[in-house]
């Protein structure tokens, strides 16, 4: 259980913190300041600053942050201020979130798919008066589930299904 949590909360971390990138990389793209990058809220354990930008890991892991010039209640005017950029370089900077977990979400699936394959329907077939006779079909048991420990197998058909009984047709 203490192990589930801790990947789930590293999970959310790193998820969080390519949100953060994607609004990164477009403000560095444009020109606009980024003064920190943060994984985790302050205060600060550790910071190194690289040109303009402190990049640090801070105490409270509940996300991450990117403290961009001039997006704050003062909007600064001064040179690479988020404030003084047109409509369109604000809006993309504010975009590259939520495109950073499209991207992630793409890779993600891509990954998984090839790890472990694309579940492909069955083609419906044919009782032999020419009408289809469609089927239901499982793809997939988890381990250590309620179905497997009920025998039910991938690619067992479902023939019946109420409250209160199942019945499968084994295909193999």
């Amino acid at each position: 259980m203490i192990l589930t949590i801790i990947i789930v909360v590293l999970s959310l971390i790193v998820l969080m913190s390519l949100h953060e990138l994607g609004h990164f990389l477009l403000a560095r793209k444009f020109g606009i300041t980024v003064s920190e990058f943060g994984i985790g809220y302050p205060p600060r354990i550790w910071g190194k600053k690289v040109g303009k930008t402190i990049y640090s890991i801070n105490w409270l892991p509940l996300g991450a942050f990117v403290n961009i010039l001039g997006s704050d209640d003062t909007k600064e005017k001064g040179e690479g201020s988020f404030a003084i950029k047109p409509l369109w370089q604000r809006a993309l900077v504010l975009f590259g979130g939520v495109a950073s977990f499209w991207i992630i979400a793409f890779l993600i699936i891509t990954i998984l798919a090839g790890v472990s394959g694309v579940p492909t329907a069955v083609p419906d077939s044919f009782n032999g008066t020419g009408k289809e006779t469609p089927k239901v079909q499982i793809f997939s048991v988890a381990k250590n589930s309620p179905a497997e420990m009920a025998g039910i197998k991938a690619g067992d058909e479902v023939k019946q299904l109420s409250i209160s009984n199942f019945q499968f047709k084994r295909i193999r």
